[in-house]
């Protein structure tokens, strides 16, 4: 299955609106600057989202693996994610959602301006 990117809201002093997107069964990503947060509603089903950590422990297994499990008709936030453990060669955060049909998943970077 093919992964479905994202777009990148940036917060700012005066308020930025978002449209959420639906996640994609097949996983999802984003371009992570490293303040990037997950907006994650349970619409109407619980969802687990599952962010996969890239970088290698000294084994060679994949570490920083985070999820977060959200409760239907919530709204959870997740994130900073690291750019050292969860980027991969692209600069691209990738995760995986429990549940596509009446989840909403936003993607905001608090990177300042100027």
């Amino acid at each position: 299955m093919v992964e479905t990117t994202l777009t990148v809201s940036t917060a700012a002093q005066a308020g930025t609106q978002y449209t959420p997107s639906t996640p994609a069964a097949g996983g999802n990503n984003f371009a992570n600057d490293g303040t990037c947060i997950l907006v994650i509603q349970a619409v109407t089903n619980p969802v687990t989202i599952t962010v996969t950590g890239q970088a290698l422990a000294y084994d060679g297994a994949a570490h920083n693996q985070a999820s977060v499990a959200v409760t239907a008709g919530n709204t959870a936030i997740m994130g900073p994610f690291q750019r050292s453990n969860f980027n991969d060669a692209a600069n691209l955060c990738h995760f995986t959602s429990s549940e596509t049909s009446t989840t909403k998943i936003g993607v905001v970077s608090s990177t300042p301006k100027g």
